[in-house]
């Protein structure tokens, strides 16, 4: 997984029966500055199977199909700040907007992440 992929921190959302929809925009407002902006819809394929969490295990579920499709949306900010040649300082902010299907099946609780990294490359 790279740095800049960042939306799976909440481990809600796996990738078994769920489209993403994303757009992603790119910025360059110097020449050792990065910015991502990233959004994402997920819907489940198939509303009547389970969500499934990062390690394949189903997380929520409503097999009648009656809760909704659209488990919620996600937005990510990351800065890249290329420090030296062989380093990077990374920060990122993601909050993910509970959709219907998250909503009718428990809490519906909106998850956000601060983070920060920093990168040493050989």
């Amino acid at each position: 997984r790279s740095k800049i992929d960042a939306h799976d921190y909440t481990y809600l959302v796996g990738r078994q029966n769920i489209r993403d929809w994303n757009f992603h925009l790119y910025l360059y407002p110097a020449k050792w500055i990065t910015v991502n902006a990233q959004w994402h819809l997920f819907a489940l394929d198939k509303s009547p199977d389970p969500l499934y969490n990062e390690a394949s295990a189903p997380s929520r579920v409503r097999l009648n199909g009656s809760a909704g499709g659209v488990v919620g949306q996600e937005m990510d900010i990351i800065l890249n700040f290329h420090i030296t040649k062989h380093s990077d300082i990374l920060t990122g902010y993601s909050r993910l907007n509970s959709g219907n299907f998250i909503g009718n099946t428990g809490n519906g609780r909106t998850p956000e992440l601060w983070y920060q990294m920093y990168n040493v490359r050989w």
